[in-house]
């Protein structure tokens, strides 16, 4: 027991870390994506540590079966093409904020999967709050068409493409998940990386020839930062991670992200949010309570 709590420890702090990286990088993307064609930036951001990582990779790798191969692959269509494109899409039709904020629900569904997948007794004061978090999602999805900040019809399908985003990451955490005990961590995300870059580059082929937006110096930082500090350093610390941390744990940390995305919106890009959006804030973590910091604080005792 007492090896395993450095292990914890350094996993938390790592998933912490690899939340903020990722946080940060939300209100950049929508700036890029204002600039630079959808497909191209996706190009760049997933191939750029492809290659990065590419030279490392050869003298590191490890023979793996033809089923976990096509599973990094999957993970790699799950998780950089499907999650990713549609947060992409997302962006352009709402608030980075609100981005943020329908985000929160992945660490309850990932909550309830690891009841599931591990067999732990459902309990109902855990479906309370996963019903509760679920109205709080729906309040900020539907904000966009209520009030005198209606964004029309526009901003409830680039929420709901962002649900859609969850649903995906959840899927694509628990693929790595599995994968983390079979093979190196690395070299799925490497696999996973590869698989998403050669689809974004027949995606991007009409439009490939348009980098001029890279003359824009915030864009410039914002791929730079995208393929350094969340396609090697966030990517990596969060699938590393998932070794040491279960699944309701990553869950409960995954919150760190939607907050300082939210920050960095409010303080950087000067972004604002409704009503509903503050109601639905509060309906989220009235959820978050019930769900995770309740069912945490009671398995825990019921364990000693």
């Amino acid at each position: 027991m007492k090896k395993s709590k450095p292990k914890t420890g350094a996993a938390t702090t790592g998933l912490v870390a690899a939340n903020v990286l990722s946080g940060i990088y939300t209100p950049l993307i929508k700036y890029s994506l204002r600039f630079m064609p959808l497909y191209n930036f996706a190009l760049l951001r997933h191939a750029g540590p492809a290659i990065l990582m590419a030279p490392f990779m050869v003298k590191r790798w490890k023979p793996i079966g033809r089923r976990d191969l096509l599973l990094s692959m999957l993970c790699g269509l799950i998780l950089y093409c499907g999650t990713n494109l549609l947060i992409y899409l997302g962006l352009k039709r709402t608030s980075s904020i609100d981005v943020a904020l329908i985000l929160m629900l992945e660490p309850l569904l990932l909550f309830v999967f690891s009841v599931e997948l591990m067999r732990e007794r459902f309990k109902k004061k855990v479906l309370l709050g996963i019903m509760v978090a679920f109205l709080g999602v729906a309040t900020i999805i539907l904000g966009p068409t209520t009030g005198t900040n209606s964004l029309s019809a526009g901003g409830l399908i680039g929420n709901l493409l962002v649900l859609l985003a969850v649903c995906c990451s959840v899927i694509g955490v628990w693929i790595v998940k599995y994968l983390s005990k079979r093979v190196p961590t690395l070299q799925v995300l490497f696999i996973g990386l590869v698989t998403a870059a050669t689809v974004y580059l027949m995606l991007a082929f009409p439009t490939i020839t348009n980098m001029v937006a890279l003359s824009n110096h915030v864009v410039f930082l914002s791929v730079l930062y995208g393929i350094i500090g969340v396609g090697i350093a966030s990517y990596g610390l969060s699938f590393w991670s998932l070794k040491t941390l279960g699944g309701q744990d990553y869950g409960l940390i995954t919150y760190v992200e939607p907050t300082v995305t939210a920050l960095v919106a409010f303080i950087f890009f000067k972004e604002s949010a409704n009503s509903l959006t503050f109601a639905g804030i509060a309906v989220v973590f009235i959820g978050i309570w019930l769900a995770e910091v309740r069912a945490h604080s009671h398995g825990f005792l019921h364990k000693r």
